[in-house]
């Protein structure tokens, strides 16, 4: 009788390489997220200000005394 080869075994190392491969994925996709997040509120903030921006002259100058009330 003759012994059949032995063939690798593909499910005992499937775990091992798509454990990592999905975990680099996963911080890749975390990393993007991420970003456009804090990009996101930076274009809010730079928005708000440009809004504000006028305002804030009115209001520094009547802190001073310069009101147009006055």
């Amino acid at each position: 009788t003759q012994i059949p080869p032995e063939q690798p075994k593909v499910d005992g190392q499937l775990p091992l390489i798509l454990g990592p491969v999905l975990a680099v994925v996963a911080l890749v996709a975390l990393g993007a997220l991420g970003l456009w997040h804090v990009r996101r509120r930076q274009e809010k903030q730079r928005g708000l200000r440009s809004e504000l921006g006028e305002s804030s002259l009115i209001l520094k100058s009547s802190e001073q005394g310069d009101s147009m009330l006055g």
